[in-house]
């Protein structure tokens, strides 16, 4: 669309639905101002952007919440059956008892945070980069992996020339064995 390929602000017009235009009164109010309008327009895409992922990040805590019951009963099922000798059974299945749901509760919020942490990557990606910014990352990106596949390479080099060292040791310490005596074989040994 024509209208999209605008990068001053107007486009925020006409990109949401009428239940949620009444969010872009305060775009309108500044539609005179080129800056203002462009700023602004960055503040509503921000603002939709974590509507719209806080309902995801919201159902994934649920979603991680929902599976924390079945991880107990599974875990209680492998304490009983793999731990041998009932008092070390007894201790962990007490242990378990007492602070397994704290432990899930730590890795739902650590992974939530982790989602968190990947939608603040992206949010940055999308809207405080310019197209400098993102060509310098990708070139970036593009040197490093370049480097890495250099270094796995020497790394084969390396590894390819110590197995032909390897082997030609070898057959040089197999056939100096072979023209010793039986009596020195066994000396050397």
């Amino acid at each position: 669309m024509k209208a999209m390929e605008d990068d001053s602000g107007y486009d925020k017009l006409i990109l949401f639905p009428p239940p949620m235009n009444f969010f872009l009164v305060p775009l309108m109010i500044v539609s005179p101002s080129r800056n203002l309008t462009k700023r602004v327009s960055q503040y509503i895409t921000y603002f939709f952007f974590w509507l719209e992922n806080l309902v995801l990040v919201l159902i994934f805590f649920v979603y991680m919440i929902a599976h924390d019951p079945l991880i107990m009963v599974k875990t209680f099922y492998q304490i009983s059956t793999k731990i041998d000798g009932f008092f070390r059974k007894l201790f962990c299945l007490i242990g378990w008892t007492l602070l397994g749901f704290i432990y899930l509760l730590y890795v739902n919020i650590t992974d939530t945070c982790m989602l968190i942490n990947i939608l603040c990557l992206e949010n940055s990606i999308i809207f405080d980069q310019g197209e400098e910014e993102r060509t310098k990352s990708e070139k970036m990106s593009f040197y490093i992996n370049r480097n890495a596949m250099l270094a796995m390479k020497q790394l084969k080099d390396i590894g390819d020339s110590s197995s032909i060292l390897f082997h030609k040791r070898q057959n040089v310490q197999r056939l100096h064995t072979q023209k010793m005596s039986f009596k020195d074989k066994i000396k050397s040994q």
